[in-house]
């Protein structure tokens, strides 16, 4: 009995299993997104003339898409926001919009991202504000909280969250 046309095909089928390892471990891994804030606790300065608490709750997700692209979902996603300074001062937002993120496709490598629904954002030139509708903005993805805004444009309407908090 010829027992090497029976090993045939398992080698084969070890050897392919092998390559797939290799090959996932030798995949760079995916880029970082300037993502919209993600839940948790966060006290942020510099963005108002005050401290802020953001207490944020909800699921947080995002897929890398060809091109470059990644899109960030946050289903149930809310946060509370706190003035420091008079802590009577307290807003809660519902932001379970989406961003359409493509990276280092802005002028001077920002990324680009098209944000869609209720989305907060917290920009140290801006503010802290809720927006509402389709905006357009060049992100830099070096910070994880400050979305380092430029050129934002859209329609929608805008709440600025630092007067609300003051």
């Amino acid at each position: 009995m010829d027992t090497t046309s029976h090993r045939t095909p398992i080698v084969c089928v070890l050897a392919g299993i092998l390559a797939l390892v290799v090959a996932l471990l030798v995949l760079p891994e995916p880029a970082s997104a300037a993502p919209p804030i993600p839940p948790g606790t966060y006290t942020v300065e510099g963005a108002c003339d005050f401290p802020v608490l953001i207490e944020a709750t909800g699921k947080y997700g995002s897929k890398e898409l060809p091109g470059g692209r990644v899109l960030v979902i946050k289903p149930g996603f809310r946060a509370t926001l706190t003035n420091l300074e008079d802590p009577t001062h307290k807003v809660t937002y519902v932001a379970s919009g989406v961003w359409h993120q493509r990276e280092n496709f802005g002028p001077g490598g920002g990324d680009v991202v098209v944000a869609t629904g209720r989305n907060l954002l917290v920009d140290p030139g801006f503010g802290i504000f809720l927006t509402i509708g389709r905006y357009t903005f060049i992100s830099d993805a070096s910070d994880p909280i400050f979305a380092n805004i430029t050129q934002l444009e859209g329609h929608g309407r805008i709440i600025d969250v630092c007067a609300r908090l003051s």
